[in-house]
């Protein structure tokens, strides 16, 4: 239901092509994080595999190597770089 529900607003955005910020906006709308609009079970559901997911992560950290985990921390800052540096083009 809730693919139906976002398949139709994105249509609707996209009949608004011809005004940029009206279309912006509502893309913008459309592909944040909406979680308000969920069913209950669904939003239980994620939880669940958010938390599995966190331990899953912190199995794997705790079994790293000196060697492995400062990879791991070099990728994840060099995400985070690339993160600021679209934030700084997109703030203009």
């Amino acid at each position: 239901a809730q693919q139906r529900i976002w398949a139709n607003q994105v249509a609707a955005a996209l009949q608004q092509r011809g005004l940029e910020t009206v279309l912006q906006a509502r893309v913008q709308e459309l592909m944040m994080y909406r979680s308000d609009r969920w069913e209950p079970n669904a939003r239980e559901v994620i939880k669940a595999n958010e938390q599995l997911t966190l331990e899953l992560l912190a199995r794997i950290a705790n079994s790293l190597t000196d060697k492995q985990r400062q990879a791991v921390i070099d990728k994840i800052d060099a995400y985070l770089d690339d993160c600021r540096q679209l934030i700084a083009s997109a703030e203009g």
